[in-house]
């Protein structure tokens, strides 16, 4: 009946770009043809003559040949039926053109064709749908109510895929590596570091997102820690386990004159009071030492690049992880109150998470590896 002639004229559009492909695909592989190459061409002549003579009469008149039969069926396993597979998305797009305009010959200029192609696209669908989508009269056209409600189901199809499409092209382009780290990490260790990776890399973007309150590591690449690294359940690394000894400015020494630890009760301190509090203390840092007795809290900051600064400024003498202190000690700005030092007592370690990209994990190694 018509519905059968339609899906084998629909099922012959989709297969005879196939066919076409099978026969270039086997002369290619030859440097001339030859008898199964003739032999394919006709059974794919004779298939296509199958179609054809079936769309006309409704009944095939001709046998297919054997061979013929087995490219039908290869040709089913590989293009099998699917709700997608008959949908008319020419006049699909030639009507939303036209309905967005309502204008046969303002889509026909859109979409580069004539406007009796977008005309013929449209009754071809009005024909499939067996309803008017158009109103046709002589000062142009307009939409009929099922006209527009398919408009606004196709806009909002071509809407979705759209966005699918700009999603993927964003994920396929270099994304840019965010890792986590305090003020006082990313100010004293990782800039300069990050400096050199982008010298070296310069494609790869690293962000930053500096943060002294937050412990976990949300939405980021990687993330710099002081702490037990074996109590984190990320993969990670260590990137240093330094000494921590007392540190002031010149004119601070100089105008106090500490030669012990027990000189520490008579001097102003500035103590740090951080979320992380792992960060070890005056106290812990004196009763290593041997000394119990009290202490001057004058100052208490929670932030290291604070209480370092007010170190330079003279407010009070501050422990210094020299990992973080390296330059500031390296260019007098700081300098050591008492020659003792204590290792300390966790590591400053980098971790991974989310995945990490192959992009975030360069700069894990390159970080790990400084």
């Amino acid at each position: 009946g018509p519905g059968g002639q339609l899906r084998a004229l629909q099922h012959h559009a989709i297969i005879n770009p196939v066919l076409g492909q099978t026969v270039k695909e086997r002369r290619a592989k030859a440097s001339a043809p030859d008898n199964n190459d003739f032999g394919m061409a006709f059974h794919i002549c004779s298939l296509q003559m199958f179609f054809f003579i079936a769309i006309v009469s409704g009944k095939p008149t001709i046998r297919p040949s054997r061979n013929c039969k087995k490219i039908s069926l290869r040709l089913a396993e590989l293009m099998p039926e699917t709700r997608y597979t008959h949908l008319p998305l020419r006049a699909l797009v030639s009507f939303e053109a036209a309905a967005r305009h309502v204008s046969f010959k303002a889509a026909a200029r859109e979409l580069n064709v004539t406007p009796a192609a977008v005309s013929h696209q449209i009754k071809t669908l009005e024909g499939d749908l067996r309803t008017a989508l158009f109103e046709r009269h002589n000062r142009g056209v307009d939409l009929t109510e099922k006209g527009a409600y398919l408009l606004v189901a196709i806009q909002r199809g071509f809407d979705h895929v759209g966005e699918a499409l700009d999603q993927l092209k964003s994920r396929a382009r270099p994304a840019a590596v965010t890792i986590h780290s305090t003020t006082a990490v990313s100010s004293l260790w990782l800039t300069q570091r990050l400096a050199s990776f982008w010298r070296a890399h310069p494609r790869i973007a690293v962000n930053q997102a500096v943060d002294d309150m937050r412990r976990d590591a949300v939405n980021c690449d990687l993330s710099i820690h002081y702490g037990d690294m074996s109590l984190e359940r990320a993969p990670c690394r260590a990137l240093f386990r330094d000494t921590i000894t007392a540190l002031a400015s010149p004119d601070f020494v100089a105008e106090h004159g500490v030669s012990s630890v027990k000189d520490l009760g008579q001097i102003p301190l500035i103590h740090l009071e951080m979320a992380e509090n792992n960060w070890t203390s005056w106290e812990e840092w004196a009763g290593t030492l041997g000394y119990a007795g009290p202490l001057q809290m004058s100052h208490r900051v929670n932030n290291y690049v604070i209480a370092l600064q007010a170190a330079r400024d003279g407010m009070g003498a501050v422990l210094g992880w020299d990992g973080l202190t390296a330059d500031l000690v390296a260019s007098g700005r700081l300098v050591k109150l008492l020659p003792d030092a204590l290792p300390s007592p966790l590591d400053f370690y980098i971790a991974q998470h989310n995945e990490a990209s192959d992009q975030a994990r360069l700069v894990f190694e390159w970080l790990s590896g400084s």
